[in-house]
């Protein structure tokens, strides 16, 4: 089992020693009764940087769908103009032209 590191408890709290973060090791843990054994700013920093992982993870994956999305939008028009012979240009302007994928509601 890991040793616990201990620390004189701060004013106002009735033990005479209290469990220290096992993340930094410098502070207090936030709730001594808790499971979670980190200080407020540890869980402050994490929760920063959980939130901020999970709106990039959500931006990414809204990217790709839509790249998803208009790879489908543009094959669908080649379906359906069938089989014509297309020059570069003629397929620039499709492509240009073609509407983009609708947002979700």
């Amino acid at each position: 089992m890991a040793k616990q590191q201990t620390a004189a408890a701060p004013p106002g709290v009735n033990t005479s020693e209290v469990l220290l973060c096992s993340k930094c090791g410098d502070n207090p843990r936030a709730d001594g009764d808790s499971n979670n054994p980190w200080c407020k700013e540890c869980r402050a920093e994490y929760q920063r940087n959980y939130e901020r992982l999970r709106l990039l993870k959500q931006e990414r994956h809204g990217y790709a769908q839509g790249i998803s999305d208009m790879r489908e939008l543009l094959a669908g028009e080649f379906d359906r103009l069938g089989f014509a012979e297309f020059s570069a240009i003629e397929v620039r302007d499709l492509i240009r032209n073609a509407p983009g994928p609708k947002l979700p509601d």
